[in-house]
């Protein structure tokens, strides 16, 4: 999901026949509003939650997977500057706001490193093939990104069911908490 912005300014440069500078003059601005997203929406999961989030952001892309692509062929500056920083914001940067401490709840004290490096070296792997698959699927499209769109829904509705199913961890007990409630026994 993260790689698709990078896919977009291709396809709009290279598809659209658009100058590059319309793209990534777009992420520029998605971008800099997302270093103001970004910690909001961490604030945010403090008070709501991390699950809550994130699968916000994925239910996003699922339901922006193909609408982001008919904005785009709009060929408007600003429509197209429009769809990126809301896909960009509403999307990825709010689940990759809350990622980090999602993915450590979901791992006990003893096996949290090794959790943690499977899943962020798995995803890197198959998440760095994206930008080859999308440019493959668009081949086989005939130029249009429909197939692309269809992948970008597919991954979408894998990541807000994988979340989905993970168990609640307000209950699973973490060394720091432990010790915190050890803490307050004593006194």
């Amino acid at each position: 999901m993260a790689a698709l912005p990078a896919f977009g300014i291709v396809y709009i440069s290279s598809q659209l026949a658009l100058s590059r500078d319309i793209p990534l003059t777009g992420m520029l601005i998605a971008s800099a509003i997302g270093i103001f997203s970004c910690p909001l929406v961490g604030w945010l999961s403090d008070r709501i939650g991390q699950k809550s989030l994130y699968l916000s952001g994925a239910g996003f892309c699922v339901l922006f997977a193909f609408p982001f692509f008919l904005l785009l062929d709009s060929k408007s500056t600003l429509i197209i500057w429009c769809s990126m920083i809301l896909g960009y914001n509403l999307g990825p940067t709010m689940m990759f706001a809350v990622q980090p401490t999602l993915f450590t709840r979901m791992f006990g004290t003893k096996v949290r490193y090794t959790g943690l490096s499977f899943a962020y070296q798995f995803s890197a792997i198959v998440g760095g093939l994206s930008p080859l698959i999308a440019s493959s699927l668009l081949a086989l499209g005939g130029g249009k990104p429909w197939y692309v769109a269809l992948f970008l829904f597919a991954v979408s509705v894998l990541s807000f069911v994988c979340v989905w199913l993970i168990e609640p961890t307000d209950e699973q007990e973490t060394a720091s908490y432990r010790y915190i409630r050890e803490q307050s026994h004593e006194n």
